[in-house]
């Protein structure tokens, strides 16, 4: 900001903006600039404000505004806000998509922002315009946010599409817990560690961004998906108590000098294991 240039001025984020004209910028740290207040009530009043509360210049206000009311607008489920649902959609999506592509956040925690749109729908196997239907849907900055109609459109369709990829990750940080909440936990903030008691850890888990949220992620990708996990979890390990079977028949061959023999089995029933191994 220039001296001599327009701005519009707030102190708090609940006042209008006003009008004012940059005077001269000070020397001393914090950072401070002095400002005139522009109008017939300001009465030629003059102030010290840090640079922050200086938002846009006045020529674009009305622009400026407008986003405003639209991020006003976009939230409209305030009360997900640190809910299970919150931390779900921000995991799914995460586990899909570069947060470059599109993420969760930005000025309200339960919409999305979507950078590749395109990308985005293709990955989905959706029209452009689905991801565009929500009335509130805008754009800012190269980038399409939309509300949480269209972020739970977003995850329910990728839980649709890769159920095994997003119950394998739900099903790792379970296995994650489980052993932490029997060793607890060496935790790190910055360069300092501290240690957290396996208690502490179960206790943790009960909150929105734990089993809550697990549940929730389970209930997305639906019983026909956790039903053939469960069925190939069970044949995997079928898989492995025959392999084993197998290996000691083979060794077994082997010491009673029936190499043939032995290298016969090997060769035809490693192909098939190794199949359903994968």
């Amino acid at each position: 900001m220039e001296t001599g240039e327009r701005w519009a001025y707030r102190a708090r984020s609940i006042d209008p903006l006003v009008e004012v004209e940059v005077k001269r910028h000070g020397t001393q740290k914090p950072a401070r600039v002095l400002v005139g207040f522009i109008g017939d009530d300001a009465e030629g009043r003059e102030e010290w404000v840090p640079p922050a509360r200086l938002k846009v210049r006045w020529s674009e206000v009305t622009a400026f505004e407008a986003l405003e009311a639209n991020w006003r607008a976009i939230e409209t489920h305030p009360e997900l806000r640190h809910a299970p649902e919150e931390y779900a959609a921000d995991q799914v999506m995460s586990i899909v998509f570069d947060w470059s592509q599109v993420s969760l956040g930005g000025r309200r925690s339960n919409v999305a922002c979507i950078t590749d749109v395109q990308e985005v729908a293709r990955r989905l196997d959706l029209n452009e315009a689905d991801l565009r239907a929500a009335p509130e849907s805008f754009e800012d900055d190269g980038r399409l946010v939309v509300p949480w109609r269209t972020v739970e459109l977003i995850v329910l369709r990728v839980c649709e599409l890769f159920p095994d990829r997003i119950l394998r990750a739900v099903e790792e940080e379970e296995a994650r817990v489980r052993y932490t909440s029997m060793h607890g936990e060496k935790c790190w903030s910055g360069s300092r560690s501290f240690f957290v008691e396996p208690e502490r850890v179960a206790e943790l888990d009960e909150e929105p961004y734990g089993r809550p949220k697990r549940d929730l992620i389970r209930e997305w990708c639906g019983q026909e998906a956790i039903a053939r996990r469960d069925e190939l979890r069970a044949l995997r390990e079928e898989v492995l108590r025959v392999d084993g079977l197998l290996s000691e028949a083979i060794r077994t061959l082997r010491e009673a000098g029936l190499k043939d023999q032995a290298a016969s089995l090997e060769h035809r029933s490693g192909a098939a294991l190794a199949e359903v191994r994968e």
